[in-house]
């Protein structure tokens, strides 16, 4: 079965923008998709720049551009991360 309709799926090789381009980010947010876990710094840079919540989890020798937009919440674990997208979400 089935998880998605192969049509709704958003990559950022169908729409030929790719990270931290925010035309992925703000095709996701057309979709009705409103907070992003990213998997790395440009992820997080992209989706922010594209108006998305972000729920970023801290991973060893990755971090987010200082001078760049920043997270609204940063997670040291994915098993927070339920409870931190429902906290974002409200």
């Amino acid at each position: 079965a089935r998880l998605v309709e192969p049509d709704d799926v958003v990559t950022s090789g169908r729409l030929h923008a790719y990270e931290p381009h925010p035309a992925t980010y703000r095709r996701a947010r057309q979709a009705g998709v409103d907070v992003h876990v990213p998997a790395s710094a440009r992820d997080t840079r992209g989706a922010l720049e594209a108006g998305m919540c972000v729920v970023r989890g801290r991973r060893p020798g990755h971090s987010v551009d200082p001078d760049g937009p920043q997270p609204g919440l940063e997670i040291p674990d994915p098993v927070g991360l339920p409870n931190a997208v429902a906290t974002v979400v409200g």
